[in-house]
């Protein structure tokens, strides 16, 4: 068994070594390796689900207490539990479908970066941040959480160091060209 696509898009390691791949348009698969003949093998198995699609192109994949967590470009959050798909989408209130990268904190938040800013979901609740919380730009194109719990965010207008304040409160310092940066776009 092969991948269906040859553009990998992300790829995030389980607790139990298997290795979970998101492609471009052609679905998510789970490898795990294993011994025979005293010789290392890859197994590869498309993932199927019960209720929905997993064609969509994925931006990011990552793997946390058992379930997975999925970036897509046009269908929102997914979150894969077993074989059973939940999509959070404009509907449930992020602020796009077009969601860039995902992220989770200690407390278990998962973090997300689209085209119109910044959001968490936690709890079933969706909460959303933008130019009016402080951030630079609604156009986020990189995600990270440091060691720390403060949310890096990289626009076209460089970095916004986050830290969330309380549920709906982040405080935003923003590092540019006044920062000292020659550039400031990251991608």
């Amino acid at each position: 068994r092969s991948l269906q696509s040859s553009w990998i898009k992300s790829f995030s390691e389980d607790v139990r070594g298997n290795v979970w791949v998101a492609t471009a348009g052609g679905g998510i698969y789970k490898t795990s390796v294993y011994m025979k003949d005293s010789l290392p093998r890859i197994s590869i198995s498309k993932i199927r689900i019960k209720n929905g699609d997993l064609s969509s192109r994925f931006n990011k994949i990552i793997h946390r207490n058992d379930l997975l967590y999925l970036a897509t470009a046009d269908q929102g959050i997914g979150i894969l539990d077993g074989k059973v798909l939940e999509l959070i989408q404009l509907k449930n209130g992020l602020n796009s479908n077009a969601i860039r990268s995902i992220e989770t904190d200690t407390e278990k938040r998962l973090w997300y970066i689209s085209d119109q800013g910044l959001g968490y979901y936690f709890n079933e609740e969706v909460v959303n941040f933008g130019l009016k919380n402080g951030l630079a730009s609604l156009n986020c194109y990189q995600l990270m959480i440091d060691k720390r719990g403060a949310i890096w965010v990289g626009s076209e207008r460089g970095l916004d160091q986050i830290y969330l304040i309380n549920k709906d409160s982040i405080s935003v310092k923003h590092f540019g060209y006044s920062e000292g940066f020659k550039g400031v776009e990251t991608t």
